[in-house]
């Protein structure tokens, strides 16, 4: 029901918000690609349990963004729009999805936050993962969503948050950084439960184009381990300064090895679960990127489960600017862990950017 509530009267405010805005920006992306949208990639053929390839209908999908911003007010509105995956022989269904905040600074040091998304916009920089490109939700100073403050000065920020939904649920964070040198943080979510979650990171950047960062994670919550309670967290940047290349590389390990099959009873994994993603990246000029992406992983399994969870990604693209836009493709790959193949698709995306004043 909050969130009924909050999201009409957030756009309401968003709007009046932009006639205020000294900047306005719209972005608008178009295809199919999991990296930029909410669709899956633009063709996808998956192996079926004849062990043969079949191909998935075409995927596509929209997203309208708009940007505003000023000394008094941030904001951003996100408009989705997707088609979903269908059986061959059922109409084409889409899904569409708003997200949006609206932040205003009555005093320069405080901003007062109100959305059903507050995106990247209030993270520990330390919590970054520069292979996937977004922070981790337990580095999130304020939470996913919801009602709350943020005050910050002198390079420290503290914030205070209640998520929208139908239970209270209060989050908390505190970050310190110094430029060019180090910044640490901690978030407390949804702190009035036991299954709350508590995230601690630190970063170094002293380093001319090299940076690094840790972090610890109780009660993990986010979409690249399953079933464990503590995690670790680490990442690096590396820019290889007047040769083009580019390294981005994260890692997180699960600090508990056991899982329940909705039972009650508790079954012990023989292996502990990890993800590693890396992403190499080569500007060959001024108009054309090319990267090559990698990802492996394994998720914990009950003894009840037959398959193997042990899963690996290949994924090489590339981005070319145009005076129309930029264009993104490349063929992602998806194997087993005895790398048979699974799965390849071709995502497509077209986006462009301009200021509306």
């Amino acid at each position: 029901m909050k969130k009924t509530i909050l999201l009409p009267a957030l756009l309401l405010l968003i709007f009046e918000g932009s006639a205020f805005a000294q900047t306005l920006t719209f972005t608008n992306t178009f295809g199919g690609n999991v990296d930029n949208l909410s669709s899956s990639d633009f063709i996808r053929y998956l192996k079926d349990e004849n062990d043969e390839f079949q191909k998935k209908k075409f995927s596509i999908g929209e997203r309208a963004q708009l940007d505003l911003s000023s000394p008094e007010l941030d904001g951003r509105i996100r408009l989705d729009l997707a088609s979903l995956d269908t059986k061959e022989d059922e109409d084409e269904n889409f899904s569409l999805n708003l997200k949006g905040y609206l932040g205003f600074k009555p005093v320069s040091f405080a901003t007062l936050l109100a959305g059903n998304s507050f995106f990247s916009k209030f993270v520990i920089p330390a919590s970054y993962l520069p292979a996937n490109d977004e922070y981790t939700i337990h580095g999130k100073l304020t939470g996913a969503d919801g009602a709350g403050i943020l005050l910050q000065a002198a390079g420290f920020r503290l914030g205070a948050a209640t998520e929208a939904g139908e239970e209270a649920v209060f989050n908390f964070g505190a970050s310190y950084e110094l430029k060019n040198a180090f910044n640490i943080g901690a978030t407390i979510q949804n702190i009035t439960d036991k299954a709350g979650s508590f995230g601690v990171f630190a970063g170094f950047d002293a380093i001319y184009d090299f940076k690094v960062a840790g972090g610890y994670i109780r009660n993990y919550k986010g979409a690249y381990l399953q079933n464990t309670k503590d995690a670790l967290q680490l990442s690096l940047q590396w820019i290889l300064s007047g040769t083009g290349f580019s390294v981005y590389a994260e890692g997180l390990l699960g600090l508990t090895n056991d899982i329940g099959d909705g039972s009650g009873k508790r079954y012990y994994d023989t292996k502990f679960p990890w993800y590693t993603a890396a992403r190499l990246l080569y500007k060959l000029n001024e108009d054309t990127t090319f990267y090559l992406k990698g990802t492996s992983g394994y998720e914990l399994k009950s003894s009840k489960a037959g398959e193997t969870l042990t899963r690996f990604q290949l994924y090489p693209h590339f981005d070319h600017k145009t005076s129309m836009g930029t264009f993104r493709s490349g063929v992602r790959f998806s194997f087993t862990d005895k790398r048979q193949l699974t799965a390849v698709s071709i995502p497509v995306s077209w986006y462009y950017s301009f200021k509306v004043k």
